[in-house]
């Protein structure tokens, strides 16, 4: 799946999601995102701040079914 939506005036958000069956019982799950702002030129702030206007993340989920 791949989607691209907007934030309100301040930029877009891009995804990719994959899923995969590793077995009967067994599934992997994984998503790639992706954020720019157009107008900012750092996002957060203290510890979490990003000095650039793009934050991307990827996230990871297994499932085990009974």
């Amino acid at each position: 799946y791949y989607a691209i939506s907007a934030l309100f005036d301040s930029g877009s958000r891009t995804y990719i999601v994959f899923h995969h069956n590793i077995h009967k019982n067994w599934q992997i799950w994984a998503k790639l995102s992706s954020s720019l702002y157009n107008d900012n030129q750092s996002i957060g702030s203290g510890f979490s701040e990003i000095l650039h206007n793009r934050r991307t993340e990827l996230r990871f989920q297994v499932m085990y079914r009974f």
